[in-house]
């Protein structure tokens, strides 16, 4: 026995998937990682500043292996980082998947103790790993006394620079824990 299906039925099933398309496009940013190979980037957590769902696991791979250069490096500059748990900075020498890579050092986990530490690291690697792990957004987020209680996660900035890395850049700390730390689009 074979079923056709009218075209009214076509058009209408046609109608209601595309009816769905707008939300679906503004809604890409609840994801998380990638593969990064542009020389400057932005790195954030969804809908950051807000709130993003959790459990949450992102990993983005900063890849500047095809971009010629005698001596480049990888800086990183960490202007919004308001959670002190789950991320970690790793280089590598080669990075294709979780399973085939080379040469991994770790250059940094944030913790508790010294989320304000850095405002920015840098590796002469070709390529640097961001992960991030979370189970739930309470207690693992900067807090101060009637300001920064409704920010989640991070935004930072990375470029590929044979420079010296911008020492004007800046953190949280230096924001008095109060304000948005922003870079131009020239890390300047």
């Amino acid at each position: 026995m074979k079923s056709t299906v009218s075209p009214g039925v076509l058009l209408f099933l046609l109608y209601l998937c595309c009816v769905n398309l707008p939300s679906v496009i503004t809604n890409l940013d609840q994801f998380c990682g990638g593969h990064l190979a542009n020389p400057k980037g932005v790195v954030h957590t969804p809908n950051f500043p807000g709130q993003f769902p959790v459990p949450i696991k992102c990993r983005w791979v900063i890849d500047v292996s095809d971009i010629p250069s005698t001596n480049s490096s990888i800086v990183v500059y960490l202007t919004q980082l308001y959670v002190y748990k789950g991320l970690r900075f790793t280089e590598y020498a080669y990075y294709e998947s979780e399973t085939m890579n080379f040469g991994a050092a770790l250059i940094k986990e944030v913790t508790e103790g010294n989320v304000f530490e850095y405002r920015r690291f840098r590796t002469f690697r070709p390529f640097l790993v961001i992960d991030f792990e979370l189970d739930r957004l309470e207690g693992n987020h900067v807090r101060v006394l009637n300001d920064l209680l409704d920010v989640y996660g991070f935004n930072v900035t990375y470029e590929m620079t044979e420079e010296h890395p911008n020492s004007e850049s800046c953190t949280v700390r230096d924001c008095s824990f109060a304000g948005n730390c922003l870079v131009t689009a020239d890390y300047t």
